[in-house]
C-alpha cells in the first residue's frame, strides 16, 4: 500500500530524445497523474458462436502525465524549456536571465525522462520510469492572493518500465515561489511600448500554451513510437479577467487592434538583483464575455497571438531571472 502524500517525482533532460537519463532533480508539484494505455488487438473471425475474443494481443502503448503545483522561479525554467524551447542563461552570476521565445520555424522544446515512486511503496515496484516526454501544454495562472500555479500536460512516445530502484537520489532544493501579490499587469496599445501602462483593473490572468505533438509510428517491431513530431501551429491563449471600469478593451475588441500585454512577477532580492518572471504577449482580443469578481462586474478577455512579420515577430515570450545557472 502507498500513500499519496509520500509520492515523489524526479527527472532529467535528455540529450537523445527517448533515451532514459538518470534523474538529476526532484520535480515538485501538488498533484501528479499518470495515464498509461496498452491497446488490445482482438482479431475478429467467425467460429460458429456468439463468443468474442478468442485471441487477444498487446498493441500500442501510450503514456501521459499531468503535473500541477506552485510555480517556483528556479524550477520554472525546466517546464518552460519543455513547453517553449531551449534557452541559455545570460549573466556571470545570479540572477541569471533565461529568455524563452515562441518558436517560429524550429522546434527546440526539450525532451526529458521522468520517474516516480512512493516512499512507503512496500512491495510495489520501486519506481516507474518513462523516457521521451515533452510538454504538450503548459498553463500558468495568476491570482492575487495565491501562489502562481502551473499545469503541465506531458506526453511520451516511449513505454513505461518498472524499476528495481530509483535511478538516483537528487537532493531537495530550496525553492522560491512566484506570488500573485507581487504581480503587475501592463496593457498597451499598438502604438505604445510594451510594459509602459500598468492596469490595476486586471484581477486574474491565465496563459495557456499548446504545442500539438503527434507520435510518429513505424513498422519497427515495437509497440511504441519513433518520435514526437511538432505537427501543428502553437495554440497560445491569454485570458484576462478585468473589472469593467471603462470600455478601453471593448473598443480594442471591436477594432481588432493589437494589444501588448506584459505580466511581471517579482520576487525577493537575489544578490544585486531580484527574482523575476516577465511574460510578454502580443495579441488581438478574440472574445469578451461578462464575468463576476467578488460581486463586481468584470469582463473575461480572451486574446490570441498576433504576428505581422515586421512590428511583431515573436508573439509571446517568458523571461525568468533566478538562481539557476544550468537546466538539467
Amino acid at each position: 500500500m502507498a500513500t499519496r502524500v509520500l509520492q515523489k517525482v524526479q527527472g532529467a533532460l535528455e540529450s537523445t530524445a527517448g533515451t532514459f537519463v538518470n534523474a538529476t532533480r526532484k520535480l515538485y508539484g501538488s498533484e501528479i497523474t499518470h495515464e498509461r494505455t496498452i491497446a488490445s488487438i482482438r482479431p475478429d473471425f467467425l467460429d460458429g458462436t456468439y463468443n468474442q475474443s478468442r485471441a487477444v494481443y498487446g498493441g500500442l502503448e501510450t503514456n501521459a502525465f499531468t503535473i500541477t503545483g506552485p510555480l517556483a522561479f528556479d524550477q520554472s525554467v525546466f517546464w518552460l524549456s519543455g513547453a517553449i524551447g531551449s534557452a541559455s542563461p545570460s549573466g556571470g552570476s545570479a540572477p541569471y536571465q533565461w529568455s524563452f521565445n515562441a518558436a517560429s520555424t524550429a522546434d527546440t522544446t526539450r525532451s526529458f525522462s521522468m520517474e516516480y515512486a512512493w516512499s512507503d511503496g512496500g512491495s510495489l515496484p520501486a519506481s516507474f520510469r518513462v523516457p521521451g516526454n515533452k510538454v504538450e501544454s503548459l498553463t500558468i495562472n495568476w491570482v492575487k492572493d495565491e501562489v502562481i500555479n502551473f499545469e503541465a500536460n506531458i506526453v511520451s512516445f516511449k513505454a513505461m518500465t518498472q524499476g528495481t530502484a530509483l535511478s538516483a537520489s537528487p537532493s531537495d532544493t530550496v525553492e522560491t515561489h512566484a506570488l500573485g501579490v507581487n504581480t503587475t499587469v501592463y496593457i498597451d496599445a499598438s502604438a505604445g511600448t510594451i510594459g509602459t501602462t500598468a492596469d490595476s483593473n486586471v484581477a486574474l490572468a491565465s496563459l495557456a500554451i499548446t504545442n500539438g505533438f503527434a507520435t510518429r509510428y513505424g513498422l519497427d517491431g515495437s509497440t511504441v513510437g519513433r518520435a514526437l513530431d511538432r505537427a501543428a501551429k502553437t495554440d497560445a491563449v491569454l485570458t484576462l479577467t478585468r473589472h469593467f471600469t471603462n470600455d478601453t478593451e471593448l473598443d480594442a475588441f471591436e477594432a481588432k487592434s493589437l494589444r501588448k500585454i506584459r505580466i511581471v512577477t517579482s520576487g525577493p532580492t537575489l544578490n544585486a538583483g531580484t527574482y523575476e518572471i516577465t511574460t510578454d504577449f502580443y495579441g488581438v482580443i478574440d472574445e469578451i464575455t461578462q464575468a463576476d469578481v467578488d460581486g463586481s462586474v468584470a469582463q473575461e478577455i480572451t486574446l490570441r497571438p498576433y504576428v505581422d512579420g515586421s512590428t511583431v515577430t515573436v508573439p509571446f515570450s517568458v523571461v525568468v531571472k533566478n538562481n539557476q545557472s544550468t537546466i538539467s
